[in-house]
């Protein structure tokens, strides 16, 4: 009977960790995973280059990178997070420039300057009413 009892339990918590643990992981997190990927694109990245290639980096879990020739050296820069869509318009031969403690990216392209923002519109998570979490999870499967 014990045994029975503790594959339940174990069930319940598997259950309970499937259903809910992305809401637990972000009631703890409350977006400070967001803010210091956000503080890494401003503070760390200094881009001063051309785009070489443009990949999802298969040794990387595919995140999304970028291969910048400058002067002969090559820097791969990852976008976990997408800057107001700059992965998705930039191409390769896209000149960018983008110095560190500046939070602009400058996209040089045909005689034309775009310029994105890096705000990753990072805000503490507000849970859902808990029906609205268990309709859309039980929606997957029927």
């Amino acid at each position: 009977m014990r045994v029975i009892l503790k594959y339940v339990l174990v069930g319940i918590i598997f259950v309970i960790f499937f259903f809910f643990g992305d809401i637990i992981v972000n009631l703890f997190d409350n977006g400070r995973g967001c803010k210091k990927l956000e503080k890494i694109y401003v503070d760390t990245y200094d881009i001063n280059g051309v785009v070489k290639f443009k990949f999802n980096d298969p040794d990387n879990h595919r995140v999304r990178t970028l291969r910048i020739l400058n002067k002969g050296n090559k820097q791969d820069f990852t976008f976990q997070a997408d800057i107001q869509g700059f992965y998705g318009f930039v191409l390769e031969g896209d000149s960018i420039l983008k110095k560190a403690g500046d939070d602009t990216l400058k996209v040089f392209r045909e005689g034309s300057v775009i310029i994105f923002m890096i705000d990753l519109n990072c805000k503490p998570y507000k849970m859902p009413p808990i029906k609205d979490v268990i309709d859309s999870k039980f929606k997957k499967w029927f």
